[in-house]
Order: C-alpha cells, then structure tokens, then sequence
C-alpha cells in the first residue's frame, strides 16, 4: 500500500536543485474477506533517517459489506466477482438445499442482465465479457466440492455468455448497416469518422 502511495507521490513531486516536496495521495486497503477483529482504518508510520516520525490512517475498505445495490449505485464493478463471498459459509451446502441454489442463480442472472444495461450504453461491452468471465470462474472455485452447484452456475454462465454474443453480433450488424447507408448518401471522411470505427468504415465502403 504504501509503495503505491510514494510511487504515485513521488510521480507528482515538485523538484527544485536541492529540494523535493511530496504529497502523498490518499490510499486504501481491500479486504476481499474479514472478520470481526479486521480494523476500519490502517496507521502507516514512516521514520526519516533522522528519527522524524509521519504517522497516517488509510482506509479499509471491506468487500463483504458492500450490497449489489451500493455495488452498482457507487459503480464498483469491479467488486461484482467477488460478491459471492458474502455468501462463502452457505456455498458449502448449496447441493443440498434446491430452494437456496436456485434462489442465487435467480440473483446473479439479475446482476449480469442490469451489468450489460450499463455497460452496452457505455459502449463497454468487452469489459462486460470480461467480468462475466471472472465471475464465473469466482464462483466456480468458491464452490468447490457443490458439483450441481457448479454444474449449474456454469450452465447460466454460458447461457448468459451465448446472450451477450448475439447481442453483440445484431449491434455490430445494425452499425454496419447503418455505415454503409451513410456511406452511399456520401458522408464526408470525417463525419464517418465519428460514429464509426476504421474497420466499420472500410467494410462499408466495400459493401455500399
């Protein structure tokens, strides 16, 4: 942690022949797990060489208290693979309790259907297929020895996954129906150049 911090002030420090000021930003440690004993706040201490001592608080910051809700509002989504932590202790029994399985699948096809809202408006579908992925590969190891479970978060996986591939691919044919129609109205370069990529561009030109 603080490694990261002097990395960062030491990048923004203003130099002069024999002097050196430096900010340190404030940073933050996360906890994927924690328990009851896990602090609010870290102390850093920093001794000079002439025995000067700095002492500061860094945030904890602890994954497990934080909802899908305060996840999305906040838009931490990168939290979103590591949410099922929250759930470890009851993972362990999920072969055994039906109810319970199907009520998490339930929740985390919610949570990836209200990700791709967010990110496909964002024009971010990549980074979706990615936290998808990382998700389910999450989820696949905390549960272990669960083989339904598992077989069965891994089937919704890839039905979520199939989606989002169709999705993409119907996206990507309506911008390049709508390139070629610009196309042959005889859109200037530049005009091109805004609502479309290099390659969708060339592509129309050869199709229109």
């Amino acid at each position: 942690m603080f490694e990261y911090a002097l990395e960062i002030a030491l990048d923004r420090a203003r130099r002069k022949k024999d002097y050196i000021h430096v900010d340190l930003p404030e940073s933050a440690v996360i906890y994927l797990r924690h328990t009851k004993n896990t602090p609010d706040t870290l102390t850093v201490e920093v001794k000079s060489p002439q025995g000067d001592t700095l002492s500061y608080e860094s945030k904890v910051i602890k994954v497990q208290d934080y909802t899908k809700d305060v996840i999305f509002r906040k838009k931490l989504l990168l939290f979103l693979p590591f949410y099922v932590m929250r759930y470890e202790k009851e993972l362990k029994t999920l072969d055994k309790n039906v109810d319970r399985l199907n009520a998490l699948l339930k929740e985390y096809d919610g949570i990836c259907r209200k990700l791709w809202k967010i990110l496909e408006s964002n024009n971010d579908s990549e980074l979706y297929s990615d936290l998808v992925g990382y998700i389910m590969e999450i989820m696949d190891y905390m549960l272990g020895s669960q083989k339904n479970a598992r077989k069965e978060m891994n089937k919704m996986g890839g039905q979520i996954l199939e989606s989002y591939t169709e999705k993409t691919r119907k996206k990507s044919e309506r911008n390049l129906a709508s390139a070629i129609r610009d196309v042959r109205k005889g859109k200037k370069p530049a005009e091109l150049k805004e609502k479309y990529s290099s390659d969708t561009i060339k592509l129309a030109k050869s199709l229109a």
